[in-house]
C-alpha cells in the first residue's frame, strides 16, 4: 500500500499538472505511533511472533522501510524527531529529521547532529506556534539554531560550524 502511495504523490500526473508533491523531500511522520496495539490484534500478534519482532520492533522496520521506499524514489525521507527519540543511530541514516519537540533540553538535538544526522529546526519554542506558549514574533526571528547565545532557545542550538552545516533549515 505504501509503495503505491509514495509512487503515486511522486509521479507526474500529465504534462501540465506535474506531480501532486513535487517536492524533493517526503515527510513520513514517525510520532505518535502507539505500537503496543499491534501486541493485542491477533493478526498482528501472530505476524510479529511470525519474524520474531517486538511490536517496537515492527516500529523500526516500518519507519525504515518508509525511507528506503522513498529513496528508491528519488526523494528525501523526512521524520519527526520522535523516531530519534525512539531508535537513535537505528534509525535509517537518509532520513532528515524535523526537531519539533524540546522537552530533552536539546540532548537528543545535539546527539542526532553528532551522529551525523540533517536536522530541520521546528523548535516548539518558539517555532510551534499552535502549543500554548505565549511567544512572540521577536522570539521566533530571535532563534537560531546555530547560536546558542540566541535569547529564545539556547537548547535547540549548536556552535559548531560543522554542525550547524547539517540543520538545512527551519520551520513552524
Amino acid at each position: 500500500f505504501l509503495e503505491g502511495l509514495w509512487s503515486e504523490v511522486t509521479q507526474p500526473v500529465d504534462d501540465i499538472t506535474g506531480t501532486i508533491f513535487p517536492f524533493e523531500m517526503v515527510h513520513s511522520g514517525g510520532d505518535e505511533v502507539k505500537h503496543q496495539c499491534w501486541d493485542d490484534d491477533l493478526q498482528s500478534a501472530q505476524w510479529l511472533k511470525d519474524h520474531n519482532m517486538t511490536s517496537k520492533d515492527a516500529y523500526l522496520y516500518f519507519v525504515n522501510s518508509n525511507a528506503e521506499m522513498i529513496s528508491q524514489l528519488g526523494r528525501r525521507p523526512l521524520a519527526w524527531n520522535d523516531a530519534w527519540y525512539n531508535f537513535g543511530t537505528s534509525l535509517d541514516p537518509r532520513f532528515i529529521l524535523v526537531f519539533w519537540s524540546n522537552t530533552d533540553h536539546g540532548s537528543y538535538f545535539k546527539s542526532a547532529l553528532a551522529a551525523g544526522r540533517q536536522i530541520i529546526s521546528a523548535s516548539s519554542n518558539p517555532l510551534y506556534y499552535s502549543n500554548a506558549n505565549e511567544y512572540t514574533v521577536k522570539d521566533s526571528y530571535e532563534y537560531d539554531p546555530c547560536d546558542c547565545s540566541n535569547s529564545a532557545n539556547p537548547d535547540m542550538c549548536v556552535n559548531s560550524t560543522d554542525q550547524c552545516s547539517q540543520v538545512i533549515g527551519m520551520s513552524s
